[in-house]
This record gives C-alpha cells, structure tokens and sequence, in this order.
C-alpha cells in the first residue's frame, strides 16, 4: 500500500516537471515566432502547462492565479484578434492609398494605447484573483509562499496594460522572483532552475536595452 502511495507520487512529480518544462519551453518558443498572435497563441499553451504542473504539486492557489493569468491571455487574444480583423476590414474596403496610410497609422496608434476593453479586462482579472484568493484562504488556509502567484500574476498584468516594452521588461524581474519563490515553495526543481535561467536574460534585456537607449539619447544630443 506504502509502495503504492510512493509510486503515484513520484508519478505525479515527474508529470508536474514535464509539464513545467513544457510550459518555459513554449515561453522560449515565443520568442521565435514574428506574429502577435503566435506570441499570445503559445503564451496561452505556456500559462496552462505551468498551472497543470503547479497543480500536480498541489499548489492550488498558483493553478487558480494561472488559470485567471489563463483567461486574462485568451480575452487579449480574443480582443486583438477582432481589432485585427476589423482593420484588415477597413483596409481592404479603403479607395486610395492616403485612406489605407491613414488606418494603418490608427491601428498602430491604437496597438500603444490603452483602450477601454483593456481597463475591462484589467478589472475582471484584479477581481477575479481578489475572489481567489479569498476562496483558497476559506478552503485551504493562507498560504504567503503562495500568495506570491496573486502578486505575480496582479504585476504582470500591470505591465500588459501599460502597453510600454520599457516597463514590461523592468516588472518582469519583481514577476520572475515572485515565481522562483512560489516555486520553491512548491519543490519544483525543473521549474525553479528553468525561472532563474529566465530571471538571469531579462535582467540582461533590461541592461542591454537601457544601454542601448543612454547611447540613442547621447546621439540625438550630438546631432543637435
């Protein structure tokens, strides 16, 4: 019986490390592909391993923060793919190629900024992990190695309102943490090596391009 309850244990772990691995590595393909919809597409597959893996480990609260982070990508998805459609609309129906500029330069214009059905979204996750949180407290007891998941997933979606690849990449780092410590609360080995290795390149992004950035200034200053 003992051999039994150890077995279906170790079956579950090894389960909860392959669907980890599964999930970073749909998060590295992200970073492969060239359309919008491709990188929300796999960020869709990437959420719903880590919260197959985190729930094979018992993590609840993390499986129900990713499962909000889940719904928050898909309506995105959704969303962005109406907007699409709706300019590819306007596009092909324009008479001149002034009118066709003129949509394309909205539809960028419009990729930059936050629109209402983005503050919506943004309320629905906020509340939807607020009811979450309360839920699992009721249910299991408050768990602040777990609560992590909340305030990651709560960041996260933070920076994908601002819309700005800047604050994106610097409230990665706060995320990439919160993760490594829900990580090691749940015993994931796969998955706490693999959010270091994250951890590490984004730290370097935000170095790379800040860089970058100081050097573009200095020109634009020398050029005057």
């Amino acid at each position: 019986m003992n051999l039994s309850i150890e077995l279906n244990i170790t079956v579950l772990f090894v389960l909860s490390q392959i669907f980890t691995f599964l999930s970073y590595a749909a998060f590295a393909a992200s970073y492969t592909v060239r359309t919008r919809f491709w990188v929300l597409a796999l960020g869709v597959l990437n959420v719903m391993m880590l919260a197959i893996g985190l729930a094979l480990l018992g993590s609840w609260l993390s499986m129900m923060a990713l499962s909000v982070a889940l719904i928050r990508n898909l309506s995105f998805l959704i969303k962005d793919l109406l907007v699409d459609k709706k300019f590819k609309t306007l596009i092909a129906n324009a008479t001149t190629d002034k009118e066709k500029e003129a949509i394309e330069a909205k539809k960028k214009a419009r990729a930059n900024t936050i629109t209402t059905p983005d503050i919506i979204i943004f309320c629905v996750v906020m509340s939807l992990l607020a009811q979450v949180t309360i839920l699992n407290a009721v249910l299991h007891g408050f768990d602040i190695y777990e609560f992590f998941s909340i305030i990651a997933t709560a960041t996260l979606s933070v920076s994908l309102l601002q819309k700005n690849v800047k604050i994106y990449r610097i409230l990665s780092i706060p995320v990439s943490i919160f993760w490594i410590i829900v990580l090691i609360a749940a015993k994931s080995p796969v998955g706490i090596i693999l959010e270091c290795v994250l951890l590490g390149i984004v730290i370097a992004s935000v170095i790379f391009y800040s860089i970058i950035e100081k050097k573009d200034k200095e020109l634009k200053i020398l050029k005057r």
